[in-house]
């Protein structure tokens, strides 16, 4: 059975126009690798989402970057990833 695990998902934030833009590279119930990519106004309900099919981790890697490019280049600023690793004792 394929792992499930999704990759840290990826952040940018656009700070005067307070918006945000993530993408998580998961694997489906089918073992197929997929983007989950969501956008929208920082506290605000409206927004949107897509799930895009990749060939691979590695095409998927790949698109993200060619995203996080794009981002920047839009006035986006990376944000780090919240560890959701809920293994970790205080």
């Amino acid at each position: 059975m394929p792992r499930l695990d999704p990759e840290p998902p990826y952040r940018w934030i656009h700070p005067e126009k307070q918006r945000y833009y993530s993408v998580t590279l998961v694997r489906d119930l089918f073992g197929d690798w997929t983007l989950l990519q969501c956008w929208g106004g920082i506290g605000s309900h409206l927004g949107g989402q897509r799930i895009v099919w990749v060939e691979s981790r590695e095409a998927g890697l790949k698109q993200i970057a060619a995203i996080g490019k794009r981002r920047r280049q839009h006035g986006y600023r990376e944000q780090e990833p919240v560890s959701t690793d809920s293994r970790r004792t205080s």
